[in-house]
């Protein structure tokens, strides 16, 4: 309601995934009293379906040329949707457009070069880690989305790391602007709750092991050396699950190591000596470097020197 968005027209999209509270009658109360530019329209689903459910479902009943998700408990700038209307208008090719964020590990912007950028380049910012997964505070063209089918997987949790990836696989240009147009919440209560770049709640484990599965399938061999980092971060999360809960099954972790296997023997069989060095000093015997505090605070560094030595 306090977008600056003269010149564009807009509409807001909620979705009541059964919200238990009273979210959506505040929400109803707000848009009656409301008298502006944005249409409103609130879809409701019989049963909880959960964010990706409600994503897809938003999706589906867009009919804008972009679109732009916010997660229920955080929120934009005033600017945001003018400061990223404006890239798309100055350049018609760029089909996606992130803004900065406060809150959650916000973007470096200097490592991040200025104006549109191809899709090799933005693919090794993303694997890199430079460029977010989250698919919040992003402006995406639609037709990609149409074009390429794409959708959230129903059920799973970081569902957002496979959308991301399909999405930057299929798009010509990005851009990226330093401006912070996105206000991520710190809640306790939500999916991430008090976060660590390794840490992947032990809960969802099996979330995690079916998205690093379907990433080892689909292995991008055309940026291989980002690539892997990308997998190993994954990597990490799991193995660090798995080391803090004891009653997780012995299944996950067979399963888990298999795919730790597959990826040093393609990192081995790619005549990647340097990764498979690094990746044996990780991984073996189950975690190795990451039981010492001081390498994963500065595990960024540390990447930052090993890529440099691999590429």
């Amino acid at each position: 309601m306090r977008q600056e968005c003269q010149g564009v027209s807009m509409e807001c999209i909620l979705v009541d995934d059964c919200t238990p509270d009273d979210s959506m009658e505040i929400a109803e109360r707000l848009i009656a009293e409301y008298e502006g530019q944005v249409t409103f329209h609130i879809i409701r689903h019989e049963q909880n379906g959960g964010l990706p459910v409600a994503r897809n479902t938003g999706m589906a009943h867009a009919t804008g040329d972009y679109l732009l998700f916010v997660d229920s408990d955080d929120y934009l700038t005033d600017d945001c949707i003018r400061k990223l209307t404006d890239v798309v208008r100055a350049f018609p090719e760029v089909q996606v457009v992130k803004g900065n964020h406060i809150g959650r590990a916000s973007v470096i912007s200097s490592h991040v070069p200025g104006g549109p950028l191809d899709n090799d380049t933005i693919l090794e910012l993303l694997y890199m880690g430079v460029i977010p997964v989250m698919v919040w505070n992003t402006l995406i063209k639609r037709s990609v989305i149409v074009q390429g089918q794409l959708s959230f997987r129903q059920g799973l949790v970081f569902e957002d790391n496979l959308w991301s990836v399909y999405l930057f696989r299929s798009i010509d240009f990005f851009m990226f602007i330093p401006d912070v147009t996105y206000h991520y919440e710190m809640n306790a209560d939500s999916i991430q709750g008090e976060n660590d770049v390794v840490i992947c709640p032990p809960k969802y484990l099996s979330h995690m092991i079916t998205i690093v599965d379907e990433f080892m399938d689909t292995f991008d061999m055309s940026h291989f050396v980002p690539y892997t980092f990308f997998m190993m971060k994954r990597f990490m999360q799991m193995f660090d699950s798995m080391t803090k809960d004891r009653q997780i099954s012995a299944e996950f972790c067979l399963h888990a190591k298999k795919l730790r296997n597959k990826l040093m023997r393609l990192t081995l069989n790619n005549f990647h000596l340097t990764l498979v060095v690094f990746e044996l000093l990780l991984f073996q015997p189950f975690r190795g470097l990451m039981r010492f505090r001081w390498f994963r605070h500065n595990y960024n560094h540390i990447e930052k020197v090993i890529y440099w030595l691999a590429k």
